[in-house]
């Protein structure tokens, strides 16, 4: 395959090893992910993850059959993992970091593979450095791996279809079959690789093993039609896809940049380069267009659903710096045009600081949950018991988690025993024949200070108020936790 013709003319470009051209990018994503990767606190999918990869089987079977089947493989992985390197916020998280760092890896010998050593380092670099590859560099979901397993496919693609042969075309089957059963949503990108086949005049070849890396997504799909209910909470407006380049990006500063970069490079090598800018253009934009215009029919239009098309992005980007950079090399003398690069180099990184700092703070809509649990690890005492304002799983999931290795209070009004076969737990119908004697209440709220109570279901609110008074508050952001005390009985010492 041709690369551009004067992107690698420099010396320096040629005399780089691919291995460096791959290891670099990798170490520094790697070392961006791992600042702060353990700032965050578990959210509600993160919790999801770690309670599927450590209930028992017959739990998780059940969970299946009504919550999250289009995850199983991933959670089937994960609980590997977990017992291999246990449950702590950076052992969820590592597996994500890991294939970040190899999807960077990927990005740049793609780029080597399409354009040379100079354009693949270039690209490795800028997908390390955006701020949402470091954002789900540290989450416990299968995105990252979606990453790795797109981008290690198309690099797979390529060389197939260089040197067409059984096992090439294996390999590639192989890993997009991978791909698409971490993340059946993912898809879209096989339309890129079709395109790119078509071009290089392996249509058949690619028919066959296009057909086998779809398979286990669509039959995850397939799988997952009864439980379409778990997605009817999005809702997207039209407007959003104006803004999704920056969702995408988590970044307010880079979207205008980056449509620039590859909106330039698509136009200026669309001629020396067109199977390369096809496969890419493809890949970037197909997806986005895709699920958009599926948001009447079903509305999946989230910004982590489509985060693949970043590589994409990232090398076509990296092809607009190298032009920049040759152009300024061949005008200037060789110092201020590294003085040039170099400073463009310092902006771009000014610019992604605010992106990568609120990946690594709790989101604004997230209740403190934490340091809640943290309260209620401190201060427990045995006897006690907990209370929720409602049946949400997400507060019960937190807390669980926070004491997975202590005693937990008992969950005041949970139906006993509680199913472990889901995230939710019942409550009782009647709360009075589920509250117990409990001396003492931790019950957590998102209701403001002043009156605890007085968003709780009128049945429990009124009961807890009949037998409890409150002796302390403990808030946090947008939630806080609450020390209910038993009041005395009539005729006791006291009273």
């Amino acid at each position: 395959m041709e690369t551009l013709p004067y992107i690698d003319v420099s010396p320096l470009a040629a005399r780089i090893p691919p291995a460096a051209v791959m290891a670099a990018p990798a170490l520094l994503t790697l070392a961006v992910g791992l600042i702060g990767g353990t700032g965050r606190q578990l959210w509600q999918d993160e919790l999801a993850t770690w309670w599927s990869s450590t209930i028992g089987w017959a739990d998780l079977r059940t969970l299946l059959g009504h919550d999250d089947v289009v995850f199983a493989p991933y959670y089937l992985l994960m609980r590997a993992w977990v017992a291999v390197f246990g449950d702590s916020v950076f052992a969820l998280r590592a597996p994500a970091l890991l294939a970040m760092a190899a999807t960077a890896a990927l990005v740049a010998a793609l780029g080597r593979r399409l354009f040379g050593a100079h354009v693949g380092l270039l690209a490795g670099a800028v997908f390390a450095l955006l701020p949402s590859i470091s954002r789900y560099a540290q989450e416990a979901r299968p995105y990252a791996l979606v990453l790795a397993g797109v981008t290690g496919s198309a690099l797979l693609l390529v060389r197939a279809t260089d040197r067409p042969g059984p096992a090439r075309w294996s390999a590639y089957a192989a890993v997009a079959a991978v791909t698409t059963a971490l993340h059946p949503l993912v898809l879209p990108f096989l339309l890129a690789h079709a395109g790119w086949a078509w071009r290089r005049r392996q249509a058949s070849a690619f028919l066959l093993a296009g057909t086998v890396a779809a398979t286990p997504g669509v039959g995850l799909l397939w799988a997952a039609q009864r439980q379409t209910d778990q997605v009817s909470w999005i809702d997207t407006p039209w407007w959003s896809g104006l803004t999704m380049v920056g969702d995408l990006l988590f970044s307010p500063l880079l979207p205008l940049l980056t449509l620039a970069a590859v909106g330039t490079a698509a136009a200026r090598h669309r001629r020396t380069e067109p199977d390369a800018v096809a496969l890419l253009v493809v890949w970037s934009f197909a997806p986005i267009l895709l699920l958009y215009a599926l948001r009447p029919v079903q509305d999946l239009f989230i910004p982590r659903y489509l985060l693949y098309v970043l590589p994409a992005w990232a090398i076509l980007a990296a092809v607009t710096l190298a032009d920049l950079h040759t152009a300024m090399s061949r005008r200037r003398p060789p110092r201020p045009a590294r003085f040039v690069a170099g400073s463009a180099a310092v902006l771009l990184v000014a610019l992604t600081l605010p992106g990568h700092r609120d990946a690594r703070i709790d989101p604004p809509w997230q209740p403190d949950l934490r340091a809640l649990a943290a309260v209620i690890a401190a201060s427990q005492q045995p006897g006690d018991a907990v209370a929720f304002q409602n049946a949400s799983w997400n507060e019960r999931l937190s807390l669980r988690y926070a004491l997975r290795e202590a005693v937990s209070p008992r969950d005041a009004f949970a139906v006993q025993p509680a199913s472990r076969g889901g995230y939710a737990v019942p409550e009782c119908t009647v709360p009075r024949t589920c509250l117990g004697d409990a001396p003492r209440i931790w019950l957590i709220t998102q209701a403001p200070p002043g009156d605890p109570l007085a968003d709780l279901p009128p049945g429990k609110a009124e009961l807890l108020r009949e037998e409890y008074t409150v002796a302390q508050a403990f808030p946090a952001h947008l939630v806080q936790v609450v020390l209910l005390v038993r009041r005395p009985k009539a005729g006791s010492d006291g009273v």
